[in-house]
């Protein structure tokens, strides 16, 4: 009866142990789903801070392009002025101011020069994460998709390894099934193997 007591722990420790690989497995799936979404969530939050600041550059450069026409504009008035002179004072004072409307455009156009770099650097950095968003999009769904066959493949398994566990435990001995709850609680194995004399669960000599 003892042999076939240990016969029957043993058994059922090995159910037990598939079943808890079972519910580790499954467990790790919706984990696998958060983090997977939570770097979704990052790129798509990148993407918008990209295309809020390309936007941005775009507005600045606009507005800077139609003060650089404006200045534009007013050299060549300057110009004008310039050849309708009829004293050395006139011509001086337009000189100057044309020499100051030119500094101020050289100014302004360094800095239409500077946004359209900035705006070329943001069109290819929102191009490229917003590949890596799509691309992203498609291993998400694609791994939703996979966890919900693989939660119910291993929700199966479970349901026939906790019927197989009914049926072991149904032939155990309701005491020695208590003791077998006990030990395994505390040390995580109930039944281990005695090797020279000496317990290989509890390293104890028997």
């Amino acid at each position: 009866r003892l042999i076939e007591d240990i016969r029957l722990l043993e058994e059922l420790q090995q159910v037990d142990s598939r079943i808890l690989e079972l519910r580790a497995q499954r467990d790790a799936i919706p984990a696998k789903l958060r983090t997977l979404r939570e770097s979704l969530s990052r790129i798509e939050t990148l993407l918008a801070d990209e295309r809020a600041r390309l936007a941005e550059a775009e507005r600045i450069h606009g507005e800077q392009h139609t003060e650089l026409q404006n200045e534009e504009a007013q050299i060549n008035k300057a110009k004008q002025k310039l050849q309708q002179v009829k004293n050395t004072r006139e011509y001086m004072a337009t000189t100057r101011e044309l020499e100051s409307l030119r500094k101020i455009a050289g100014e302004r156009q360094e800095e239409v020069l500077k946004m359209m770099v900035a705006i070329e650097t943001f069109r290819a950095s929102v191009q490229q994460h917003g590949a890596d968003l799509s691309e992203m999009r498609t291993e998400v769904a694609r791994e939703e998709t996979g966890s919900h066959a693989q939660i119910a493949t291993l929700e199966e398994a479970l349901a026939a390894e906790g019927k197989r566990r009914d049926e072991v435990q149904s032939r155990v001995r309701p005491e020695i099934l208590k003791r077998y709850g006990q030990l395994r609680l505390k040390r995580g194995q109930a039944v281990v193997a005695v090797r020279n004399g000496t317990c290989l669960g509890c390293n104890v000599n028997i």
